[in-house]
C-alpha cells in the first residue's frame, strides 16, 4: 500500500507550531478523485475534509486548491503554497517537504501526475 497524505500533515503541523503563524493556510493539491477533486467550484474529497478537519481542530484555517503536480511542488518549493498533500516522498521532495512517520490515508496506487 502507498501512503500519501502524511507528508502534507507534517508540514501543517510544523507551519501550525511555528512562531510565523498565518490566518489562512494556503495549500495545495492534485485533481485525484476521491481524494480531492472540484465539484461547481468547490474543492472536495476525503482528503480535503480530513485536511480541513485537523486544521479546524487546531483553530486555523486553510484554503486549499487544485492544481497539476509540478505547479504544486513548485508552489511549495518557492513559498506561494504552505503546504501541499497527496504527494509521494522523493529524494528530490525531501529538500524541501517535511514528511511524517504516519500516514492519515492510504491507497493501492500513485495517482496520476506523481513522479
Amino acid at each position: 500500500m502507498q501512503t500519501f497524505i502524511s507528508p502534507l500533515l507534517a508540514i501543517l503541523l510544523a507551519l501550525c507550531c511555528s512562531t510565523s503563524i498565518a490566518a489562512t493556510f494556503k495549500l495545495a493539491s492534485l485533481h485525484y478523485p476521491p481524494y480531492e477533486y472540484v465539484e461547481q467550484g468547490e474543492v472536495k474529497g476525503i482528503a480535503v475534509d480530513i485536511v480541513k478537519e485537523a486544521f479546524r481542530l487546531m483553530g486555523h484555517q486553510v484554503s486549499i486548491n487544485i492544481y497539476p503536480m509540478r505547479r504544486s511542488l513548485e508552489m511549495v518549493k518557492n513559498g506561494e503554497a504552505d503546504g501541499i498533500f497527496t504527494v509521494f516522498k522523493t529524494p528530490e521532495r525531501e529538500k524541501y517537504i517535511i514528511y511524517s512517520n504516519e500516514a492519515v490515508l492510504q491507497t493501492h496506487h500513485q495517482p496520476v501526475g506523481q513522479e
